[in-house]
């Protein structure tokens, strides 16, 4: 289960943000999960609690060959 946020990636997560997707986890009977936020490739980290693997991931948003004048 993914849940996408629109901040910075982190290494550590926010308190609510932890207690949300484990939170959903739990109803939805998965123990894997992840916070996927803008940033770069290689961004990630890793959270157990209890039998619930968390991770933070960083995901690139915008690529650096997007150019303003290849619009269609």
């Amino acid at each position: 289960m993914y849940d996408a946020k629109y901040r910075h990636w982190h290494a550590k997560p926010k308190a609510d943000e932890l207690y949300q997707l484990s939170t959903y986890a739990h109803r939805l009977h998965v123990q894997r999960a992840a916070l996927l936020y803008p940033g770069h490739d290689g961004q990630y980290s890793q959270v157990t609690v209890g039998a619930l693997r968390l991770a933070t991931i960083g995901v690139p948003v915008l690529s650096t060959r997007c150019r303003p004048d290849s619009r269609r």
